[in-house]
């Protein structure tokens, strides 16, 4: 069941902080100066304006993914709250879908994360299909979503996963940013028709666009048109153009309206007519001089004036009846106490939805022919260099590759138990950074602090240096390269004869002056502990992060 959610917001205003480079301090600057609009069940709204107007900025504040500065938005006569988060869907403007999955396995498995745990997992794979068909996608269901690199499907198709992965919950409001960008005239007008079907089923649409053509234009119901943040037009798309043109304003030549009302918004009156009142200010202020040299005004100047002509004949009308948003209000409270318990799925349910997932989107990376060819070439190459390598000295020892071309332990213990601890090590490296990855959210931090990290974990680790000072020589207790090299060392060239519990308590190494070995199985210990202990650190800044949005 949908509940029908009307939309209105009044006197928008957002402000963001910009940082100041150097001793420069922080600055607040206006992104939306007072935009008031509303949208209703069955409806397309469009936000238009050039690029930096605050078209994304708006819809995520609508969206409730960033808190407005002041002003009032209303969702069936209420603010936002949480229990919002389940009747809204949200459509970012970049495709952010697995390109090694295929689009019946995408939508699959975000039905079975994101619907109500009272369905079983046969309902919600009948849903994910329902939503195939809905959207056209029953041709491409069994193709690789793809991406930059990978082939798949089409731009228009992948678009159109991605708003089904946000229809599958049947929300009540759907926001979209830029759906049509990249897209060519046709693809984008199905993708339009495709919003038009949807809001049709009695959903509200919010969308953000650019620049759309002619025929996508007459697709909207409500336009909000925005200059530099400000609102230029609020009202019924269709009469945006008799709007301008009531206040002197209209197109000289055939022109496609979104076109037009671009070139005002961004304040050009090329190929328009200029409105009188402008005409007059600017005979009051300039020397006839000055008028000659230039006849038409300023982008400021014409940005000002419709500015002042929409506050003066638009802004303060009415958008809703309050009778009508009395009873949507209680309607929607009814169906937010039913919907209550709908809740996704458990955390070990989506624990294990997403090892399944995350094993089938690497089957195409990890056994692919150039993966394979890769892996045994590398192998084959790396063996021949060491083929019999000198054990005998010291020297000969840190240069060994832990091959059996090296001459190492033949036994399959020992390969065993040494590919299981290569195998720790690349775990627990990754979980380092996953940790580094999701502390600082930025490629150049996180690379920066990981590759100092590393190059300290890896100097302290015996390998290269085996008296490390005393003030760095904590590092090694927290450095995987640590644990790793010490049970390779009791694995090959210990006292056990191939296992990682050495024989006596104490083993040295004669090769390695200085060295003694323990028991390796706490070297496993520590190892695990690494594991487990960075993912939950992992866990932990993702938890504290704020979602960012573009503005």
């Amino acid at each position: 069941m949908i509940v029908n959610m009307n939309l209105q917001f009044d006197d928008v205003k957002y402000k963001a902080t910009v940082s100041g480079v150097l001793t420069c301090p922080d600055t607040k600057k206006f992104i939306l100066h007072g935009v008031t609009g509303s949208v209703h069940p069955g409806e397309i709204l469009a936000l238009m304006g050039p690029s930096g107007g605050g078209k994304t900025t708006l819809l995520n504040i609508l969206g409730g993914r960033i808190k407005v500065s002041s002003g009032t938005i209303t969702y069936n006569d209420q603010p936002y709250t949480k229990s919002l988060t389940r009747r809204i869907g949200f459509v970012q403007q970049d495709d952010i879908v697995s390109p090694h999955l295929t689009v019946k396995e995408t939508l699959t498995y975000a039905a079975l994360l994101r619907l109500p745990n009272t369905l079983t997992n046969e309902q919600k794979k009948e849903r994910a299909m329902t939503v195939i068909c809905e959207l056209g996608l029953e041709r491409c269901q069994n193709t690789l979503v793809g991406g930059s690199i990978v082939r798949g499907i089409s731009g228009g198709e992948r678009k159109r996963v991605c708003i089904g992965i946000e229809i599958l919950l049947n929300p009540s409001l759907l926001f979209l940013d830029e759906p049509t960008s990249g897209l060519d005239s046709t693809t984008a007008l199905r993708i339009v028709q495709m919003l038009h079907n949807i809001a049709d089923a009695g959903k509200t649409v919010v969308t953000t666009i650019h620049q759309p053509s002619s025929r996508l234009f007459s697709k909207f119901d409500k336009l909000v048109l925005l200059g530099k943040g400000s609102s230029l037009y609020f009202g019924k798309a269709s009469e945006a153009m008799l709007y301008f043109s009531s206040i002197g304003c209209s197109p000289l030549i055939a022109m496609n309206p979104a076109e037009f009302l671009i070139d005002i918004a961004n304040g050009n009156m090329n190929d328009k007519s200029v409105p009188s009142e402008l005409t007059e200010d600017r005979a009051r202020d300039k020397t006839q001089e000055f008028q000659t040299t230039y006849e038409r005004p300023s982008p400021g100047d014409v940005h000002e004036y419709f500015i002042g002509a929409y506050e003066a004949r638009v802004a303060n009308k009415k958008k809703t009846k309050p009778g009508k948003a009395l009873e949507r209000k209680r309607e929607l409270k009814m169906q937010g106490r039913s919907k209550s318990r709908d809740r996704g799925a458990t955390w070990w349910e989506q624990f294990l939805v997403l090892i399944r997932r995350g094993f089938k989107e690497r089957r195409h990376e990890y056994f692919s022919k150039v993966r394979i060819i890769q892996v045994i070439s590398t192998a084959v190459i790396v063996g021949l260099l060491w083929w019999h390598s000198d054990a005998s000295s010291s020297k000969g020892l840190q240069d060994q590759a832990n091959l059996f071309h090296g001459g190492i332990k033949p036994s399959f213990s020992a390969f065993a138990l040494s590919t299981f601890t290569v195998f720790l090590s690349i775990v627990a490296a990754q979980g380092l950074g996953l940790s580094i990855g999701a502390a600082f959210m930025d490629v150049k931090k996180a690379t920066t602090f990981a590759s100092i990290l590393i190059m300290a974990f890896m100097l302290s680790g015996g390998f290269f240096i085996q008296n490390v000072p005393t003030f760095m020589s904590w590092l090694r207790f927290i450095s995987f390269n640590y644990h790793t090299y010490r049970l390779l060392l009791n694995i090959q060239y210990g006292c056990s004869g191939g296992s990682i519990a050495p024989a006596s308590d104490s083993c040295e190494l004669p090769l390695i002056k200085g060295l003694k070995l323990g028991n390796g199985w706490m070297e496993v210990a520590a190892m695990v502990t690494m594991i487990v202990g960075y993912r939950i650190l992992a866990y932990f800044f993702l938890g504290r992060m704020k979602p960012r949005t573009l503005i």
